[in-house]
């Protein structure tokens, strides 16, 4: 059977005050007994000491041989028993026994009281007696007169000792069972009251384990308050550990998810534990994926292979290409955990990197090549009048020509370069304020209507007189002209050409919209590249540079705006600028 603290406590504290009472009667009994005893043999030995003196002091054989009167006289009417006894342990005389019946009783002289009183001059015993049928305590003590020897021996039963025992028992279970039926309620009580505070307390600790914290009114100074308040503290350490911990959990959530890298971290079988949103993003998850193993998140064997390399080398980077409709660069880096064989991989996605190394890469050949060849033509047209050519003045002008045009080339070029590098360094000044976009339009279109009617062209400023964007003026300027320069200059003869703009939210949108050639789909993400040219030898051929449409695009986004490009049915192109409406914000 199982039983609870309360009814341990009860039956533990029923069986000591159980024990309690019985080792309680007994030593009282055995106490009672013993004092008893030792009164009676006090009062024998007063007896037995008169007796002696009384036998001492009867004359001559004659008394002695009427010892048992003698004996009779001496115990009277009470209980007390008197027996002389001669030397040799012959009964002379006895209050118990008739006279005439003397003779039939057994030698005394081997009783344990009269031999101890031969030795020792006084002695003491307790035992059944046969004669009086009941257990006796017996005291005997020489004596000596003159004409004889012997021992006086005074007894008592001890059925009255019984009796009073007896009866005292009956009032120690009496009272004893009264005592613990009032004690067993009394623990019974006690056992309530602590069983009480003590569920009290494991219904707490109970709270306490399942995360519900408050306090225990402490309502006592003894050891279950001292536990109540343990428990208190405990609650209070507790409460301000988990607030650290969630602190320290938001703490690393938010830097987790403030990342740019992606950061994922998997166990010893490749599940997937922990992921931020920027690898999510990398991975294409959509759902958190916690739980899941990696090959699931990500189908992409380079990975699983960086993966077991990490494993076994402890740290290990590689650099592959993820996704398949739009592949993204990933530069990933595997580092073993020290826990359970865990892994963290931090991954970093540098398709934008790559892509401007690239776009570096042919920066740089694209501008020595462009570089290179008006510089070829000057140094052959140089050397060519050198030779002689020059003193003909009509057979040296081409050549002055050839190098007149390159150098004007070089000098676009060189000029296109400088303002590219001002504006993607910052260091180009723009003042921005409130600008009439019809004003600006309608200066670069009468800027450039004598080349456009060179081309038989005539193009359009349709803006609304009253859109106004925050700009600087001589970057509006330049962007416009650019627009409308290459409009012109690769829209065929009697081509269409219309300068335009309405209004979108805060922003303005201006746009440059021809029936040239248009572009074709493959060539229209990279248009606004440096040096990107649809036609390379066409674009040389009309004097670009192929920086136009990369000054515009970083012109605008300096100014908070953004570029782009659509076509024009049935054919042609529209490039329109999105710059931040004057006063909005």
């Amino acid at each position: 059977m199982n039983l609870g603290a309360r009814g341990r406590l009860f039956w533990v504290s029923a069986a000591i005050i159980l024990i309690a009472l019985l080792l309680g009667g007994i030593l009282i009994e055995t106490e009672i007994r013993n004092w008893y005893q030792t009164h009676a043999e006090e009062e024998l030995a007063t007896l037995a000491i008169a007796a002696r003196a009384a036998v001492e002091r009867a004359a001559g054989a004659e008394a002695i041989a009427d010892a048992d009167k003698l004996a009779d006289r001496l115990a009277g009417e009470g209980d007390v028993r008197f027996t002389i006894v001669s030397a040799s342990g012959e009964v002379l005389g006895d209050s118990t026994v008739a006279r005439e019946e003397l003779a039939a009783l057994e030698n005394h002289a081997h009783r344990p009281e009269i031999e101890a009183a031969a030795a020792a001059g006084r002695g003491i015993a307790r035992r059944y007696s046969a004669t009086r049928e009941t257990e006796m305590l017996y005291l005997a003590m020489p004596f000596e007169s003159a004409s004889t020897k012997g021992f006086v021996r005074v007894s008592r039963p001890l059925d009255r000792l019984d009796r009073v025992v007896s009866r005292l028992r009956l009032y120690l279970v009496a009272g004893g069972l009264a005592a613990l039926l009032l004690a067993l309620l009394m623990s019974a009580f006690a056992s309530h009251l602590l069983s009480r505070t003590l569920r009290r307390l494991v219904a707490r600790a109970r709270e306490l384990a399942a995360g519900q914290r408050r306090s225990i009114a402490v309502e006592s100074h003894d050891e279950f308050g001292g536990l109540a308040d343990s428990l208190n503290r405990l609650s209070q350490d507790i409460e301000s550990k988990l607030h650290e911990l969630a602190s320290e959990r938001d703490r690393l959530a938010s830097l987790l998810e403030s990342m740019e890298e992606g950061v994922l971290d998997i166990d010893r079988d490749s599940m997937v534990t922990l992921i931020n949103t920027a690898a999510a993003a990398m991975l294409g998850v959509a759902q958190n994926p916690a739980g899941r193993l990696l090959l699931e998140v990500a189908r992409a064997p380079a990975l699983s292979a960086l993966v077991e390399r990490g494993r076994r080398e402890g740290q290990a980077s590689a650099e592959f290409d993820l996704g398949s409709s739009r592949p993204r660069r990933i530069l990933a880096r595997a580092s073993s955990l020290r826990y359970a064989g865990g892994m963290m991989l931090l991954l970093r996605d540098v398709t934008e990197l790559r892509r401007l190394e690239k776009v570096r890469r042919d920066f740089v050949a694209n501008a020595s090549h462009e570089l290179r060849t008006p510089v070829s033509v000057v140094l052959a047209n140089a050397e060519t009048l050198l030779d002689g050519a020059l003193e003909d003045t009509a057979q040296a002008r081409p050549f002055v020509e050839a190098i007149r045009h390159n150098a004007e080339r070089l000098s676009r070029l060189i000029a296109d370069l400088l303002d590219l590098s001002r504006i993607e360094s910052g260091t180009l000044s723009l003042e921005r304020r409130a600008i009439r976009c019809l004003d600006t339009g309608q200066r670069i279109v009468d800027l450039l209507r004598a080349a456009a009617q060179a081309k038989k062209q005539a193009p359009s400023c349709e803006i609304p007189a009253d859109l106004s964007v925050s700009a600087d003026e001589r970057a509006l300027e330049q962007i416009l002209q650019n627009l409308l320069d290459n409009a012109i200059k690769y829209t065929p003869e009697d081509g269409r050409i219309r300068l335009g703009a309405r209004l979108e939210d805060d922003f303005v949108r201006l746009e440059v919209e021809d029936d040239g050639p248009g572009i074709a789909p493959e060539h229209r993400e990279r248009i606004f590249e440096r040096f990107y040219r649809v036609d390379p030898g066409r674009s040389r051929e009309l004097g670009g540079t192929g920086l136009g449409l990369a000054i515009v695009k970083r012109l605008a986004e300096a100014m908070g705006g953004s570029v782009g490009m659509e076509p024009v049915e049935p054919r042609g192109s529209r490039f329109w600028v999105r710059l931040p409406r004057a006063g909005a914000g």
